[in-house]
């Protein structure tokens, strides 16, 4: 679906170090891209009565940051907020029957819930009460003297060939805020006024001026100004040439002037996506470009474009000039320019060996889908176009492009309308791929199958990973263990979702059967985990990735609170150095925790094993230990010797929405 405002709460001391300029920018970028609302609540007021060094809040930058993302900020104080903290207790009054709600019962929002429940498109230029208040207590003057001092620069004017709508839909994409309306020259004319915060008591100003009333089919003169406002001593070195010592007001400087180049580079890309219906050298569709044959081919390898031998022609050279612009646009500033809708899907696999999963035909069904729906094919095998023309009208009226990202059998479809498309058929286009994704259909051993399955979860971003087998079995958090072997952000990201989502590891050992040789323990091995795999299949399950012999799978289940993702991750066999042996107990299976939900961690994932020494006679212990075993390590577990037990390894990992809820109805 289309990205969505969404919330962040944070409860804070507010305190922190001195910011980036340019990390600073990076962050509000990517929040307001996704269109995040940040909130905070200091619960901490000052350690000390007097002075303390490394403990002060920064009361003035978390404003800023709640104010750029349109969130709130609460102090640990009455001046934002009017009245005392402890003296709240006003709830929302609801009804189960709203029709007998009496308006005399109802009760207004308290100042809390005003801040965090409500939304005003005005946040963005709200005064921060609780600094001028701390300011007047030291130097009134002063809190009057730095108010008044704001000046306002014109950067730069701009006169563009468009429409008003798109630029203010692009503008408020970004963060900016209406700040001013109004008519002039007798009502023919429109100033709008945008801002949005840069820096504390800096502010970004875009002002509009275009003729009204504005026509949405029509293009016309737009004038626009941007405007930095801005105390003078600031405005003065943001508006400097030259270099600064200090590198500190290098980078606030330089920070400013990334902002206007983004800035004018998006309007740029606007205007030139939105014209493409203005020629038809630019929808036309030439010899030697179509859905079977693209513009555009990317080599394996280096991952660069090329254009293919068909769009070479003498009369294709604008239309190709035109769309390759569109390929150079990075997938995380999508967002400004067009609404995007997101399908995460998993490819029918084959074939289920160790260290091949075979799913070209299902991806070859998806792309024949794919290149039947489109006007034409843009990138081989990756980005397909769609023309969509009115009534008994030969010009495109908009288009949408689908982009197929990620690896297979793990795909993400992202479909990018343009900015301005409604609501309405942007969700009629999407349903109706949809439903034509879920029919797709393959043949396999004469029967019918589903060519893929439709997951509804951010497998991007909660997918668990592994290049190689974890050399500590100990932990579910993990480090870097070797130069050679994972990817430091690899180690990252798998340590945050091990944060968020439940994980238990379980480990089999296989005696030796055969003391000169190994070869049918390894054989027994094998099976064991085929078998685990043809079940897992059974269950629901699809392969999502492999690596070197690691096969990770994952099912949707739906809960009473929406859909959720399971995932399920078979290593290959391996020798350990730990010693383990079997409780008497009978292993349940994996349908059957999963049924009863008892896979839950006892404790923080960095606790998941605990390792005693054999001395103590305690055990070492997985995770619950009544659930199944109980490990045994003795003190010398890392010497390396020949005589290392054959182990098998596997992970389930489940959101805490399905494990929490199956709990809750399993009790009732």
């Amino acid at each position: 679906m289309d990205e969505y405002i969404s919330d962040i709460i944070v409860i804070t001391d507010a305190v922190c170090g001195m910011p980036d300029a340019n990390a600073l920018q990076q962050l509000l970028s990517q929040l307001r891209s996704y269109t995040v609302s940040c909130s905070f609540i200091q619960l901490q007021g000052r350690s000390r009565s007097e002075a303390c060094f490394g403990h002060v809040a920064s009361c003035e930058l978390f404003h800023f940051l709640a104010m750029a993302t349109f969130g709130a900020y609460i102090p640990n104080c009455r001046c934002s907020i009017g009245v005392d903290m402890n003296d709240i207790h006003e709830p929302l009054v609801c009804s189960e029957d709203e029709e007998e709600v009496d308006d005399s019962e109802l009760k207004p929002l308290n100042p809390f819930h005003r801040a965090l429940l409500c939304w005003c498109f005005q946040n963005a230029l709200q005064d921060n009460v609780h600094i001028t208040n701390l300011v007047n207590e030291i130097n009134p003057e002063f809190a009057q003297l730095y108010r008044k001092d704001v000046v306002r620069h014109r950067y730069i004017r701009s006169i563009y060939q468009s429409a008003l709508h798109e630029i203010l839909y692009i503008r408020l994409r970004e963060g900016f805020t209406l700040k001013q309306v109004r008519l002039c020259q007798d009502g023919t004319r429109i100033i709008i006024v945008l801002s949005m915060p840069f820096r504390p008591l800096v502010f970004i100003d875009y002002t509009i001026i275009a003729h009204w009333p504005s026509d949405k089919k029509s293009r016309e003169n737009i004038t626009v100004d941007l405007v930095i406002q801005a105390p003078y001593n600031e405005l003065k070195d943001l508006l400097s040439e030259g270099q600064f010592p200090n590198a500190v007001r290098q980078k606030l400087v330089k920070s400013l002037r990334n902002s206007v180049d983004d800035i004018l580079e998006a309007d740029r890309v606007l205007l030139h996506i939105h014209a493409f219906n203005t020629d038809p050298m630019f929808y036309r569709i030439p010899i030697g470009v179509s859905a079977k044959i693209p513009i555009f081919t990317v080599e394996d390898k280096t991952k660069e474009m090329t254009v293919f031998l068909g769009a070479q022609r003498e009369q294709g050279k604008t239309f190709v000039g035109f769309w390759s612009s569109l390929c150079e646009l990075s997938e995380k500033s999508w967002q400004k320019w067009v609404h995007v809708h997101s399908e995460r899907i998993i490819l029918k696999s084959s074939n289920v060996p160790f260290k091949h999963v075979d799913c070209r035909a299902a991806e070859e069904k998806l792309h024949e889908l794919l290149r039947e729906q489109c006007s034409f094919c843009l990138v081989h095998r990756q980005t397909y176009v769609t023309f969509i023309y009115g009534e008994d009208s030969n010009v495109p009226v908009y288009f949408y492009m689908i982009k197929v990202t990620l690896e297979p059998p793990c795909l993400i479809l992202r479909t990018a309308f343009l900015g301005g498309v409604n609501s309405i058929t942007r969700r009629d286009v999407v349903d109706a791929n949809r439903r034509r994704l879920l029919d797709l259909r393959l043949m396999e051993n004469g029967k019918e199958t589903e060519a893929l399955s439709v997951i509804r979860r951010p497998l991007e971003r909660i997918m668990i990973r592994y290049r190689s087998i974890p050399k500590d079995l100990q932990t579910i958090v993990r480090v870097r263990e070797d130069d050679t072997l994972e990817n430091p952000k690899m180690l990252i990201l798998h340590n945050a979702i091990s944060k968020y989502l439940e994980c238990r590891r379980r480990i089999w050992n296989l005696p030796q059967l055969n003391a000169t040789s190994d070869r049918t323990t390894q054989l027994t091995a094998e099976y064991i985990l085929s078998v685990l795999m043809r079940r897992r299949l059974e269950e629901g399950f699809r392969v999502a990735w492999t690596h070197d012999g690691i096969v990770g799978f994952c099912r949707q289940v739906i809960v009473q609170s929406g859909p959720a993702l399971q995932q399920y991750v078979i290593f290959p066999p391996t020798k350990t150095n730990l010693k383990m042996c079997f409780d008497r107990e009978r292993l349940p299976s994996v349908s059957e925790t999963w049924a009863s939900q008892t896979v839950r961690m006892l404790h923080s994932p960095t606790h998941s094993l605990h390792r005693m020494s054999c001395r103590t006679q305690k055990p070492f212990v997985l995770s619950n230990p009544n659930d199944y075993r109980a490990l045994h390590a003795d003190d010398n577990v890392s010497r390396q010797t020949p005589s290392r037990p054959l182990v098998l390894i596997t992970e389930s990992w489940s959101e805490p929405c399905a494990v929490c809820e199956s709990k809750v109805l399993q009790s009732n």
